[in-house]
């Protein structure tokens, strides 16, 4: 859950009553302390004097002399900027393109919200907040190349599960398996960090095949039909460079019964390239019996051709069209043709960045066969998965007896 008193959060809004309002909420919903500002000037003294005091700040656009995007430009001068949310009653395509940019100015932008803004997606977005960072004097050291390969061989390594669910009936049929690094000393690496550590050392081999294990082994300690459903994987395309991939896949699959009927092996469209070794690769896993995805597609390039060139089962539809369908009908037009183009190549299709029921409404009526996101669940240990199971199915009741009432 979001709730976390003690965030800090500042409010930069010129409507003073608008700020006293979203104040109101954020402390009511117990989702952090928060003040608010008018201007962005008082805003900026503020996160200048308290330097890494505050963890969020929640963002007018639409302000005289200075506006948003001009604030989120100061804003990514600071050393340690605190995470972004855009408020707006401006034109979506305007809020999303303020969104990509402060995105691109290297800000932490959990997304946008309207005025006034819904509480379910305000707390929706208040769980991509990160962790709160330890004081400097509790600081921890850093984490080196070496510790993360330890961390591969040893407990450090967590594998957590994000479900995905029918977007026709609500019930799970599969979980995407995501590595965690986790020291007991206190100290984390976000996957974004050491995947490419691992990568660019070309050692991502022993972290892929150690979580289709531990995957595969913790899936099975659930019961009922949990135990039947699908898992996914990532894999890195560098693996589709060496020729025995697909054996070493296999054996690890043989070797953990059940795995083979079950496992969705996930490649990020970008990194997927024409190269011949590539779909050599990718032919020998499918005719081993394994399924492939492609992951967060949308945001590559010809992917067309590499829909046409490679077996995927699985299109994965990246969460920027999906969070942007409802109000952005350009988004929605490219989200509706890619659902109607994986359909008729004969693809599952799932909707990646559920956040909001709003979302969820907008995938099922684009024709998606699958949802996966926050709404659904956040990634969960495995020890919680059974837990989650009866929590969802009665958020998912609850949700059918409101829109049929």
């Amino acid at each position: 859950m979001p709730e976390d008193p003690s965030r800090r959060i500042l409010i930069l809004d010129d409507s003073a009553s608008m700020g006293a309002y979203l104040k109101a909420l954020v402390e009511e919903q117990r989702l952090g302390s928060a003040e608010a500002v008018t201007e962005a000037s008082a805003a900026m003294m503020a996160l200048s004097l308290r330097a890494g005091e505050f963890d969020l700040v929640l963002c007018d656009l639409a302000m005289p002399e200075f506006d948003g995007v001009q604030f989120m430009q100061a804003l990514s001068q600071l050393k340690q900027p605190p995470a972004v949310l855009i408020l707006s009653g401006l034109n979506d395509r305007i809020a999303a393109s303020a969104e990509e940019l402060g995105v691109s100015m290297g800000l932490n932008v959990l997304g946008r919200l309207s005025k006034p803004p819904e509480i379910e997606r305000l707390r929706t977005l208040f769980l991509k907040l990160p962790d709160k960072q330890p004081a400097a004097e509790d600081a921890v050291p850093p984490i080196s190349l070496a510790d993360v390969r330890a961390a591969v061989e040893s407990d450090v390594l967590k594998v957590h599960f994000q479900p995905k669910v029918s977007l026709s009936n609500g019930k799970p049929v599969s979980v995407e398996a995501l590595a965690r690094m986790q020291w007991a000393d206190g100290r984390s690496l976000p996957p974004d960090v050491f995947i490419p550590m691992l990568e660019q050392a070309d050692d991502i081999a022993g972290l892929t095949y150690r979580v289709l294990k531990q995957a595969a082994r913790s899936s099975q300690t659930w019961g009922g039909r949990t135990r039947q459903w699908g898992v996914a994987v990532n894999m890195s395309a560098l693996l589709l460079n060496d020729a025995a991939t697909p054996d070493k896949v296999r054996d690890v699959v043989l070797a953990e019964p059940g795995l083979a009927r079950r496992l969705t092996l996930e490649l990020t469209e970008t990194q997927v390239s024409h190269a011949p070794a590539h779909l050599l690769a990718l032919s020998r896993m499918c005719m081993n019996g394994l399924h492939l995805s492609i992951d967060d597609y949308g945001t590559g390039h010809s992917s067309l051709d590499r829909m046409r060139r490679y077996p995927f089962a699985e299109l994965k539809i990246d969460r920027s069209f999906v969070t942007r369908a409802e109000q952005n009908p350009s988004a929605r037009a490219i989200f509706e043709s890619s659902v109607e183009l994986g359909h008729r190549l004969g693809m599952t299709v799932v909707a990646e960045g559920v956040e909001s029921w709003s979302d969820w409404n907008v995938a099922k009526q684009c024709g998606c066969d699958l949802a996966q996101g926050f709404l659904i669940s956040p990634a969960m240990p495995a020890d919680q998965v059974p837990a989650w199971v009866g929590d969802w199915r009665k958020r998912y009741v609850d949700h059918r007896i409101q829109l049929n009432s």
